[in-house]
């Protein structure tokens, strides 16, 4: 401060030769003292900043007035962009006005371009440099011809920066006019990049019947396109010369994005949802159901794409020729020629993913019936859209790569048939209708959510198949040399509407429970055909017969444990079981499960109730499990009574239940004779 006031009261402040004294003075300038008219009040340093600002204001104010409309400069000219839209590297195409002079004509032109720093452009960095259009990108140097396009050389400017064009005249005195105002952009990829980035990835030409609406099944033809590129690229100029016809405008496609060109786009939405979808359309002409040529071509004209498609030409499939599945590439990178079929696969989903990536191993059909084939060649998983292979597989599966194969077969009466081992998990997702599997050969695991929609399930030419948690089935049809197993685990349940089993058939429960729906009319036919089955897979106690087994009972100690058979309803018809490991039952259920040996009420354990059922059942010639018939031979005796104390005195270790009491373990059935049984159990009636 005291330097600044120092010179304040220079001496030659109120020199009149060389200061304006009417401006001037001594304690004017800096201390803002009366009558200053410099530095407003109270001066000082706040004061001189303040000058400083108006004084910048006012002169550039005057500059404008008086500079910038000089009557000897040529007219200011102004600039426009004429290259395709989205300003690609390789058309950055701008046209100047005519030349305007005040004092003298054309002598020559100049054009420059320069970067700047955008802040609200994407790619901002606020840790670099800023860069405000001082020093030129490019100049064209002085054109002394008039011309007023010039294209900008695409070597000077890089995909995602952001120039300014700009162009300024001379006339024949030898004055430049102004800079023109600038044309700001952010340069694209060229034509090239779009070439090498622009890829058709599926294509919709015969689609499936219309539900619904106005519309005609040719207006829900799509043809979807995708950036596989690294960089974005703009569509505009991009055009189909064949087979349909179409010029996309100002399109931008980041690298991974669909485009979806749609015949009509008011029919694509009725049956698409358009949520967050480039969408383009609609085209002239129509994609040929049996296949034709198509040529996509860029701005400049120069071939991105062309090929021919098939309907069911050798190779090609005809699943995609109006059976409601689409036509898609397989590899769009590969670089694959399109006109061969095995560029092309079946899309994995009924009516197409259009603006969405395939996903590959998940089969998802439509309303109608369904039907699928899958066998495994090596390690390729074949799928096909009918009950038998016939020609080329509709979709193929490298085993090797995914290990899953989920079908979905939407709300119609579905058919899967599997031949053979898979070595890929399997899913089946009926959602509605009724569904059937078949289980050809080989064999198969179906885990927990593997199968939904209580489809049918039907094993045939020695297939074996391992159920891995509990399930709900509509039907269970098991065949000659076929074997279903329940794993281990020992609260599964398997539920089903009906139940065949084939003479040489096997059921195995291990240590689950079977339930069949048998409704009122039929439950007593049904419990004796299941209790049938139980006895053939019995055999005497060995539990390896054909018929239902439990593998866990053939490894417990002999007679302790068994497959039961029981209808779930007391003498009044109400549930004698109200569920069962979570799954609810009715009195319509029938159960059939692997317990204790002479657990007939199914409480998981011996004991007086259990006796009662047993005595009962010898006194009236029972001949069910409930009645106490344990080995399902017709009729209850000393064997069953030998088979009910031998699981009491084990059901500790096994079940965790009752004990025999002090000192009655050599009173059990195993050291009687039937008559000793006889006379014990009519004691024990009339107590």
């Amino acid at each position: 401060d005291v330097d600044r006031s120092m010179w304040d009261y220079n001496p030659v402040m109120i020199d009149s030769t060389r200061v304006n004294l009417s401006k001037a003075g001594q304690g004017r300038f800096y201390a803002g003292n009366p009558p200053s008219i410099v530095i407003p009040s109270p001066g000082g340093f706040p004061g001189m900043m303040q000058k400083m600002k108006d004084y910048i204001v006012s002169r550039g104010t005057w500059m404008d007035t008086n500079l910038l409309t000089d009557t000897l400069y040529p007219y200011t000219p102004s600039v426009t962009y004429i290259g395709r839209a989205g300003f690609p590297l390789d058309d950055l195409r701008f046209r100047s006005s005519a030349f305007a002079g005040r004092t003298g004509v054309f002598a020559a032109m100049q054009w420059r371009i320069a970067e700047i720093t955008d802040p609200s452009s994407p790619a901002f960095d606020p840790r670099a440099p800023r860069l405000y259009e001082i020093t030129p990108t490019w100049q064209s140097g002085e054109i002394t011809v008039f011309n007023s396009e010039i294209t900008i050389p695409p070597s000077v400017v890089e995909p995602g920066r952001t120039y300014r064009v700009r162009v300024r005249m001379k006339d024949s005195t030898g004055r430049w006019s102004n800079w023109s105002a600038p044309v700001q952009f952010v340069a694209a990829v060229g034509s090239q990049v779009v070439r090498q980035s622009l890829r058709i990835t599926e294509l919709c030409y015969n689609p499936s019947e219309p539900s619904a609406g106005p519309w005609a099944r040719d207006d829900y033809e799509f043809v979807e396109l995708k950036n596989i590129g690294q960089q974005s690229i703009n569509l505009a100029g991009v055009r189909f010369t064949k087979g349909i016809s179409y010029t996309f405008g100002d399109i931008a496609l980041s690298p991974g994005q669909h485009v979806v060109l749609a015949a009509n786009p008011e029919a694509f939405a009725l049956r698409y949802s358009t949520a967050g979808l480039t969408l383009a359309g609609p085209y002239s002409g129509k994609l040929d159901n049996g296949g034709e040529r198509i040529t996509l071509e860029d701005a400049l004209g120069q071939t991105i794409l062309d090929f021919t498609y098939d309907d069911d030409g050798e190779g090609w499939y005809s699943a995609t020729d109006g059976r409601g599945y689409t036509l898609v590439v397989v590899d769009p990178a590969s670089g694959a020629d399109l006109n061969l079929p095995a560029a092309w696969m079946t899309g994995w989903q009924f009516d197409g993913t259009p603006g969405a990536d395939e996903q590959t191993g998940r089969l998802i059909g439509g309303g109608g019936d369904d039907t699928y084939f899958v066998r495994q060649m090596g390690s390729t998983v074949q799928i096909f859209a009918e009950s038998a292979p016939e020609g080329m597989p509709a979709w193929t599966l490298d085993a090797g790569v995914f290990n899953a194969l989920h079908v979905a077969g939407g709300a119609g009466d579905d058919s899967l048939t599997i031949a053979g081992n898979l070595s890929v998990a399997l899913t089946f997702d009926g959602a509605g209708g009724d569904d059937v599997i078949e289980i050809r050969a080989g064999v198969l695991d179906f885990a927990a959510g593997s199968l939904s929609g209580q489809p049918v399930l039907q094993l045939a030419g020695g297939a074996t198949v391992n159920l891995l948690s509990s399930f709900c089935l509509s039907g269970l049809t098991i065949e000659d040399g076929c074997i279903l197993a329940i794993a281990p685990d020992g609260r599964r349940v398997l539920r089903t509407g009906s139940l065949t089993l084939g003479t040489g058939a096997t059921l195995d429960l291990n240590d689950n429970v079977l339930v069949v729906e048998c409704g009122q009319s039929g439950k007593t036919s049904m419990r004796d055909a299941v209790a049938s089955l139980v006895a053939s897979g019995r055999n005497g106690g060995l539990w390896n017969g054909p018929g239902i087994v439990s593998t866990i009972a053939a490894g417990d100690p002999p007679g302790v444990s068994a497959v039961g058979v029981l209808l779930n309803e007391d003498a009044s018809g109400t549930p004698l079981l109200a569920e069962l490991f979570g799954e609810i039952l009715t009195a319509a259920d029938l159960i059939a499960g692997y317990t204790l040996s002479g657990d007939v009420n199914f409480d998981r354990r011996i004991d007086a109730d259990d006796y009662f059922r047993i005595d009962q059942g010898w006194l009236n010639r029972g001949r069910t499990w409930r009645d106490g018939d344990l080995n399902y031979d017709g009729a209850v005796d000393g064997d069953d009574f030998y088979l009910i104390d031998t699981a009491f005195l084990w059901q500790t270790i096994l079940f965790g239940g009752q004990t025999m009491p002090a000192g009655a373990q050599g009173q059990g059935a195993a050291a009687m004779w039937s008559d000793d049984i006889s006379l014990w159990d009519r004691s024990v009636c009339l107590r």
